[in-house]
């Protein structure tokens, strides 16, 4: 169970630098036109591996990454987190 505890981040980091690393990656990616660009390139990438490629589990997975995209900033002002 040792990739358990690594898996753990308060192993590591204290909880001031895990909220942190956090805010720091929302304020950089989770707003504004990265957060836009990544939603539409997982879009994109669900219509093209479901329509063309025919393989409708990875444009599944796409389409959820789109929603997490989509909906993870505003969650996270609700929660409090941001």
């Amino acid at each position: 169970m040792d990739w358990l505890a690594w898996l753990n981040p308060f192993t590591y980091l204290s909880e001031q630098e895990y909220l942190l690393w956090w805010n720091g990656l929302a304020d950089r990616f989770l707003v504004g036109v990265p957060l836009r660009l990544l939603t539409i390139a997982f879009l994109s990438g669900c219509y093209w591996c479901g329509v063309y490629r025919q393989r409708v589990g990875l444009a599944i997975l796409l389409f959820l990454l789109a929603l997490v995209t989509a909906y993870l900033h505003p969650l996270m002002h609700v929660i409090g987190l941001v």
